[in-house]
């Protein structure tokens, strides 16, 4: 299913018309960090033509982003679904904070923060037209905890389909942070994003550069049903739910049926109905299992503004065994197991 979203996803892109030269960076990270996990690991790699992960599929294009943001920022937010509606509802923060560092501008366009996700957008300019890109970067609070990373995108060169043209040496970003674990709804978070930068020929290292910054924080709708369904003879447990305009999430536990698989993840989706309507959020990545066996799964679009009867459905169950042949090749075996196991839950 989830290759299908991307073949699906990936054959959309390609009919469009975009040019060669568009680089998007990276794309998304599928195995996001662990959700309780307070150490990064984000896979940073360069798709071209416009390859875009499943969890970025839904692509509106029919809002206008309010914000003082440059064109290609504007683009990017209209490539996450998530980001999309929290900028559309004018919940991002502008800050248009610059530094220098050996010839090099960066500038820290625009941030939001909720009980999902940090997002954090910013632009690099090079006055030689170095094309310089993201090699390092942390985001902590005032206390000094660090976010994990969780997805990213950016972009370089020209495209019709992101109505963006950069020049040589000028490059827009946006990352996200996993801030599932702030615990308390402040009305405001004190950040610090230090970053820093690799050339793409040279490999000259500029950074690291730090910006400190405050972000209004938007609450979420949180609902922990650690409800259990047994179905082909293995047991689903829904822990927790979370609704923020960024992204809906959903913490799925679960013991993998054979060990001899590396890990176990659920393939699922999350619904709404009420008098008038239903409305599906797909989904579109997810962390790996902790030891408890436990994932976090985003879910696109987030629903946020929709109310009704809610129902978690988990319709398959993958286990993934990764390793080497004999040859050295890389190796990736499945087992699928299909199934049916509903949760039912209420969001505030």
């Amino acid at each position: 299913m989830i290759e299908q979203q991307l073949k699906e996803a990936l054959q959309e892109v390609a009919e469009k018309n975009i040019s060669d030269e568009l680089d998007l960076w990276p794309a998304l990270q599928t195995a996001l960090t662990d959700k309780r996990s307070q150490n990064r690991n984000f896979s940073r790699t360069t798709f071209r033509v416009g390859w875009v992960m499943p969890i970025l599929m839904a692509l509106f294009f029919v809002v206008t982003v309010a914000y003082a943001v440059s064109p290609a920022i504007q683009s990017l937010l209209k490539m996450d679904s998530g980001l999309e509606d929290v900028s559309s509802n004018g919940l991002g923060h502008s800050l248009n904070l610059s530094q220098v560092v050996n010839d090099v501008t960066v500038t820290l366009d625009w941030a939001y923060a909720d009980e999902n996700r940090i997002a954090i957008a910013y632009t690099i300019h090079s006055e030689n037209g170095e094309q310089l890109e993201p090699l390092d970067f942390t985001v902590t609070d005032s206390a000094g905890n660090e976010f994990p990373s969780t997805t990213g995108l950016g972009a370089t060169g020209t495209s019709d389909m992101l109505g963006a043209a950069l020049p040589s040496g000028e490059g827009a970003y946006i990352f996200s942070f996993d801030s599932s674990t702030i615990t308390y709804a402040p009305e405001t978070l004190e950040l610090q994003l230090e970053l820093t930068l690799k050339s793409q020929v040279t490999e000259r290292i500029v950074g690291p550069v730090v910006f400190n910054f405050e972000t209004p924080f938007t609450p979420g709708r949180i609902s922990e049903p650690k409800r259990s369904y047994t179905a082909e003879d293995v047991t689903i447990t829904l822990e927790e739910v979370a609704l923020t305009p960024s992204d809906l999430t959903a913490v799925i536990c679960f013991a993998g049926p054979d060990e001899n698989y590396d890990m176990w993840l659920p393939v699922s989706h999350i619904e709404v109905e009420n008098d008038e309507d239903r409305a599906r959020a797909m989904l579109g990545s997810q962390s790996n299992p902790d030891e408890a066996g436990c994932t976090t799964n985003h879910y696109f679009p987030s629903l946020y503004t929709q109310n009704g009867t809610w129902s978690l459905t988990v319709t398959e169950l993958v286990g993934i065994d990764r390793g080497y042949t004999e040859t050295g090749e890389p190796r990736l075996d499945q087992l699928r197991i299909n199934g049916t196991w509903v949760f039912e839950f209420k969001l505030p």
